[in-house]
């Protein structure tokens, strides 16, 4: 939640007028800025509404610079993806760092402050902490389920292997989902990798099935955009963005 700066009571992170005092409000001024630690007290709560309406909100005011940059982001990293021999390794090294740019840029719309096209590549200024956090996320899902896929092969039949299958699956989301908010706490609170990882991890803990449920519905919404050709990924996938970063500012607050 937010807090008027007004009246200091609780609003909606979306919210463009206290309901309590009924003055404007905007997102420099409601409290954003407060660090919170969600680990401590009682539970955060998961506003899957607030975080799509102000997501969007964040999106329609930078939308020609988002678009812009995710097209030069496809074409980034299918040059990288051509490169001889190192081609999965150069798209890999530099997935974190594009992926964040665009939150970094949500951030400082919602600071009110003013935003540069080449603010969306500030993710590579934590270059190492982001690649140490992908490494270690690989780590982790090979740990989890190269056994189950060796087992559903040992097994033997189709059955088996698409059992075990599915269930690596499961380790892989999970995975996405603990460690969702990682990067965020890497380039906005400059924690290093592993810290930015255990409290992504205990935190969402804390709600996983509301946070799972988040995630399902993002997808779902990238999967329909992809539907359309493809064509809807312009828009849902920097929505997408906007929308992950004003859950981050809800849960953990800005500094």
């Amino acid at each position: 939640m937010a807090h008027c700066p007004h009246c200091d009571m609780e609003v909606e992170i979306a919210a463009t007028v206290c309901g309590h005092c009924g003055q404007q409000l905007t997102a420099a001024r409601t409290g954003l800025h407060r660090l919170k630690d969600p680990l401590e007290g009682p539970l955060y709560e998961v506003r899957i509404k607030a975080y799509l309406q102000q997501g969007w909100e964040l999106f329609k005011q930078q939308a020609v610079f988002f678009v812009a940059f995710f097209l030069l982001m496809l074409l980034i990293q299918g040059v990288a993806r051509w490169l001889p021999q190192v081609g999965p390794l150069a798209t890999f090294v530099i997935a974190a760092p594009l992926s964040v740019g665009p939150m970094m840029v949500a951030l400082k719309l919602m600071r009110n402050q003013e935003v540069k096209f080449p603010d969306f590549f500030g993710g590579f200024k934590y270059f190492l902490p982001l690649l140490l956090m992908s490494l270690v996320g690989v780590v982790i899902v090979l740990i989890g389920a190269l056994p189950l896929l060796s087992l559903g092969f040992l097994a033997g039949g189709l059955a088996g292997m698409i059992l075990m299958s599915l269930l690596a699956g499961l380790v892989i989301i999970a995975v996405l989902t603990f460690y969702l908010f990682s990067p965020l706490l890497i380039v906005e609170r400059r924690l290093d990798f592993w810290p930015a990882m255990e409290m992504s991890r205990k935190t969402v803990h804390r709600r996983l099935v509301e946070i799972f449920a988040f995630i399902a519905l993002l997808s779902l919404i990238n999967l329909a955009g992809a539907l359309l050709l493809g064509v809807g990924l312009i828009i849902t996938v920097p929505w997408t963005w906007c929308t992950l970063t004003a859950a981050y500012a809800d849960i953990f607050g800005l500094g």
